[in-house]
């Protein structure tokens, strides 16, 4: 997992891609299917697929590397939710990443849902939530901006986007 994201950091997409494969495949073994590593490792490779399908070069395998990225991301973050709890900040940064992933290939109203539970998570800003850091509540309303952009919603993006300073 430290050498792909080390490939990450460096911007090598397919030895990054390679990587996250290889690293899934043992952790899945060892730790386990529910381990965060494990789940880290999922997510960075369908997000990974996900990029991918935007130097596809065929229909075909387009469609084949949508319903992969669509298995992997949607999974990792089932599963952290199911062993970690809905409001852990691995389980709630995973799904500030889903929804943009949703967004940005074209399904920014699969992308509101999850954001919204998200949100129920997160403090109102008078009470702290334990664990929950300002980077994370900012990376969510990000999020929440850009899905709103997406949506053609520009008056609420910015709006959201002002909520952030």
């Amino acid at each position: 997992l430290t050498i792909a994201k080390a490939f990450k950091a460096l911007g090598a997409v397919e030895e990054a891609m390679e990587n996250f494969e290889r690293a899934y495949e043992l952790l899945r073994k060892q730790p386990g299917p529910t381990h965060t590593n494990t789940l880290s490792a999922q997510f960075e490779l369908g997000w990974y697929t996900a990029r991918k399908l935007v130097a596809f070069r065929s229909e075909d395998e387009s469609r084949r590397l949508d319903e992969r990225a669509r298995i992997l991301m949607p999974s990792a973050h089932r599963i952290a939710a199911a062993t970690l709890g809905e409001a852990h900040p691995f389980t709630l940064k995973l799904g500030i990443s889903l929804s943009r992933y949703l967004a940005l290939f074209g399904k920014p109203g699969e992308a509101e849902p999850v954001l919204s539970g998200i949100f129920s998570h997160l403090d109102d800003g008078r009470q702290p939530v334990p664990g929950i850091t300002p980077a994370l509540r900012a990376e969510a309303l990000l999020a929440r901006g850009e899905i709103r952009k997406l949506q053609g919603r520009e008056a609420e993006a910015r709006k959201v986007y002002y909520e952030m300073h």
